[in-house]
């Protein structure tokens, strides 16, 4: 048995290839290990916002803006042979691209995995201006750039079922991160579900479902859906209700679900959500 105690990043490329960058067992199993000093992996960007008048003595805050994260990391890639070499470092550069994200995965005994979803932010710069190939080793400065600037921790679930015949329940909402989330929750019929709108909120009734539909329900106010198995949105069959509620940071919340009407001891609700945190550690 591999006893693991020390950070392990990995960098996951559109295609899903995995590149091991750092962290014993597998570190540079690839051919490519990371150097020293990453940069911005730590604090989201953020930009506090004022308001400032002629009379006023200093300035009242009004809020902040959290921004892109630009992240720079320096890698070695190095191989026994020049074609090793040669063919390592055409696969490490093709998997970093501008059109489609790839994923930095870091995980460490405190924190376990977080992940940050990275695309190219410019042309990598090498160390060795020539003959590279020759050495079979050359290092690279990688500029990348995350639009959404938080790390993703493991996802957080709580699930309920009608065991009990009654239609009723509760699903602990956990948040450990350091921003509110919006759950997505999977309902299967049959039917009517209800599920309270974050903490305090009122019950949000569904239309009715019959015996085994799955429908997707993404609370988040950008995202809004209800989407059936065969991708239909039932979104405009709400007449008007909405989610509005969220789960703050640091909490672990109980809402009431139901199923009424038709219910039967199959109808059961599940509830994902995924922690966000400023930094990788």
């Amino acid at each position: 048995m591999i006893l693991v105690d020390e950070a392990q990043i990995i960098y996951r490329s559109p295609s899903g290839r995995c590149w091991h960058l750092s962290g014993r067992p597998f570190e540079g199993r690839e051919g490519v290990t990371l150097g020293t000093d990453p940069q911005n992996m730590h604090a989201a960007p953020t930009t506090l916002l004022f308001q400032e008048g002629a009379r006023q003595i200093g300035a009242t805050y009004t809020g902040r803006v959290v921004s892109r994260r630009d992240v720079s990391i320096e890698v070695s890639v190095r191989a026994d042979s020049q074609f090793g070499f040669s063919t390592t470092r055409t696969e490490w550069l093709k998997d970093l691209d501008y059109h489609q994200a790839g994923w930095l995965h870091v995980w460490t005994p405190q924190t376990g995995w977080r992940t940050l979803k990275v695309r190219k932010r410019a042309e990598p710069v090498p160390f060795v201006k020539k003959n590279a190939t020759k050495i079979k080793w050359d290092k690279y400065m990688i500029p990348l750039v995350a639009e959404n600037p938080y790390w993703e921790g493991i996802r957080e679930t709580s699930f309920w079922r009608n065991k009990s015949g009654l239609g009723r329940g509760t699903l602990h909402i956990r948040n450990p991160g350091v921003v509110a989330v919006h759950p997505r929750f999977t309902l299967v019929g049959p039917g009517t579900p209800w599920i309270q709108d974050g903490p305090g909120g009122p019950l949000i009734e569904f239309p009715a479902m019959q015996a085994g539909e799955v429908w997707l329900v993404d609370t988040n106010p950008r995202s809004k859906t209800i989407r059936t198995s065969t991708g239909m949105n039932l979104y405009p069959r709400m007449r008007g209700r909405k989610f509005r509620g969220s789960y703050p940071p640091g909490t672990s919340t109980p809402i009431e679900v139901r199923f009424t009407g038709n219910a039967a001891l199959s109808s059961q609700i599940l509830a994902v959500s995924y922690p966000r945190y400023e930094g990788w550690m």
